[in-house]
């Protein structure tokens, strides 16, 4: 198992890559970390793999059924890898009612699990991807939950928790921006009262009319 080496407000790369297949396609084609991210709100969640327990009853299906809340929350796209190819993916993504919510971003040669260290070995499984969820704001990380190691692991990064830490870092945001306009607010004040009192102190500063006789 790699420790993981990703971290809060770390840049995912431009050249990290998935495999797509979408509905209808035979062959896979690549899809670059900068398509997927540049630009965009994107929550992603990794799973351990595709067919599995806890991701079949649980995880998939609850970011399936939480879309709606998580694009009211201005999120763009909403995606789900695993260290799986995108055919496995493809097929088990389309047991799930609704599941085109979802991007499905195989990554069987562990291009964005491998630079961030976000890989496990299972028993008589093999080398898969920690169970995982991050939002990601124009390339940069800004939420990240990560699972302990295991097939089972899964408290922290499931769309509830998701939305509870959207709606955190909203606030801040808000309360952040909210204090900015206030001190601007006063700051225009206080210059209008200044240049007021300049006005009266200072006859020369006043406007004169100039009539013709």
């Amino acid at each position: 198992m790699s420790t993981p080496r990703v971290k809060l407000n770390d840049k995912v790369p431009d050249n990290l890559y998935f495999s797509v297949l979408n509905k209808g396609e035979d062959i896979p084609h690549e899809v670059s970390s900068a398509e997927i991210f540049k630009g965009k709100k994107v929550v992603i969640f990794g799973i351990p793999g595709a067919f599995t327990s806890v991701c079949s009853s649980k995880h998939l299906p609850q970011f399936i059924d939480k879309s709606k809340d998580l694009k009211a929350k201005g999120v763009d796209t909403i995606a789900c890898t695993a260290v799986n190819d995108s055919y496995v993916l493809r097929e088990w993504a389309e047991t799930f009612k609704n599941s085109s919510e979802i991007l499905m971003l195989g990554d069987a040669e562990m291009s964005f699990h491998g630079y961030f260290g976000l890989l496990q070995k299972i028993p008589l499984i093999g080398s898969r991807g920690q169970r995982f969820s991050m939002y990601v704001d124009d390339g940069v990380i800004k939420v990240l939950n990560i699972e302990e190691p295991g097939p089972l692991s899964y408290k922290i990064s499931g769309p509830e928790h998701m939305l509870k830490d959207l709606k955190n870092l909203g606030f801040t945001e808000k309360v952040v921006t909210k204090i900015v306009k206030v001190v601007r607010q006063h700051e225009i004040k206080h210059e209008i009262g200044v240049e007021n009192m300049d006005k009266e102190n200072n006859p020369s500063k006043k406007k004169w009319t100039w009539v013709d006789c």
